[in-house]
């Protein structure tokens, strides 16, 4: 057995030792700047004035989340559950197995919600015909936001288009409380900070679903998870109530639009129309383009994690209540497991690749991965194969510079525009 080592780096004094901010101004440079000068791709900083250990080892990651996960809790607790409210985020041990038991049957069947996604994807897919210069994130995102709406209150959105743009306007003041410095009070001569504007923005959202809920003219007449959690007996009648903010909140929406976005740019141009005309013809090639979307351009950077006492990964001693931060985006092009790593290459997991597809933590891993995965997964390959269908498409203009943002959600930097044409047209 091989002897344990610290973990190279040093967490420095607080305050002023604190790296927050480089990461935060360019997050791949931040981790792979340090994997370069330890030589190491696991090392130690201070980061929100916490000791805290970067991962972007993929072996290290799969191990930290699955084999080591008890050793673990989630570390979003003090930074997002007053934003989000007290959910399955914030839980760990019998609680969290107790909320997962109740949510993921939820999840397991999305072919029961089939009339909700077509009665809000197939006006969006017809939307683009004979667009050329469609801001694909933003519709995208919007669209998905109907979806939730729908999906999980039961909302007519064809019918409630001033619900839907209020529910809409209140859930992006809640977001911005995600990347903004966590203290709720009012500066002097000023409003109140972004943080206490999301937290204003939380309780207002929260009434609208109340009153969604409550109001029964607005129901669409589609199967929705709403109507599945109503035969649930929750712990507490609030369990339902904050699940629900974190449903229809822009997390879910803006995850959707990053990897829906770069599918569509990553599969643009008549370069890639063999490839297109491929994934019609065969769904697993399809998957494995969306799959290696979630490998380029995961929507978000990675995950955290708190030590809940003194462990290993890997050949490294994690100290009792010290975070560790898994980089995603870094492991997912670690070029000694991913031949070509900046390549977007979908044969790759047909390949070279075809045993690491647990290496891709773009929705986590291990017992605590998302409990909607495989739910996203077919919603995803849905619109993706409704597009593919239906169009070809192009940047346009086609010389568009795509630099891309990692936070708080993968997307480009600056907004892309694509035209649409018709595949009826085109033949």
């Amino acid at each position: 057995m091989p002897l344990l080592e610290n973990v190279p780096g040093r967490c420095g004094y607080p305050v002023i030792g604190e790296t927050s901010v480089e990461f935060y101004r360019d997050p791949v440079k931040y981790v792979n700047s340090r994997n370069c000068h330890h030589t190491s791709e696991i090392f130690l900083v201070r980061f929100l004035n916490n000791p805290t250990i970067f991962i972007s080892s993929p072996w290290l990651i799969k191990e930290l989340l699955n084999e080591k996960f008890h050793d673990f809790g989630f570390g979003y607790k003090a930074f997002l559950q007053k934003i989000y409210g007290d959910n399955i985020l914030f839980h760990d041990g019998a609680h969290a197995e107790t909320l997962r038991s109740l949510f993921e049957p939820l999840f397991q069947d999305s072919t029961k919600y089939q009339q909700c996604f077509d009665s809000v994807i197939d006006p969006f897919v017809s939307s683009l015909k004979g667009r050329h210069d469609v801001p694909i994130y933003e519709e995208i995102k919007h669209m998905m936001t109907k979806l939730c709406l729908q999906l999980f209150l039961g909302l007519d959105v064809s019918t409630s288009e001033e619900v839907v743009e209020n529910i809409q306007d209140l859930a992006t003041k809640h977001w911005h409380g995600i990347i903004s410095v966590p203290i709720s009070i009012r500066v002097p001569m000023g409003g109140p900070s972004t943080f206490a504007q999301a937290l204003q923005a939380k309780e207002k959202l929260l009434v609208a679903i109340r009153k969604v809920i409550a109001q029964s003219h607005y129901q669409s007449g589609c199967r929705n998870v709403l109507q599945s959690m109503q035969s649930i007996e929750f712990p507490d009648d609030k369990t339902a109530e904050q699940h629900l903010l974190m449903f229809v909140s822009a997390l879910i929406p803006k995850a959707f639009a990053s990897i829906l976005n770069s599918f569509v740019l990553a599969m643009s141009g008549s370069k890639k129309k063999v490839w297109r005309q491929r994934a019609i013809a065969d769904e697993n090639f399809l998957a494995d383009a969306l799959l290696e979307v979630e490998r380029l351009w995961p929507p978000f950077f990675g995950g955290r994690r708190l030590a809940l006492k003194q462990t290993t990964v890997g050949r490294y001693k994690i100290p009792k209540d010290y975070a560790v931060v898994y980089a995603s985006h870094v492991a997912h092009r670690d070029e000694q497991v991913f031949p070509r790593p900046d390549e977007f290459l979908p044969e790759r997991w047909t390949t070279w690749n075809s045993d690491h597809r647990d290496l891709v933590f773009c929705f986590g891993g291990g017992p605590r991965c998302c409990i909607g995965r495989t739910f996203i997964g077919n919603i995803l390959r849905d619109v993706a194969a409704r597009l593919l269908r239906t169009y070809d498409w192009e940047m346009n203009p086609t010389d568009q510079e795509i630099n891309y943002k990692y936070l708080p959600v993968a997307r480009p930097e600056n907004a892309t525009t694509v035209k649409f044409q018709s595949i009826c047209d085109v033949h």
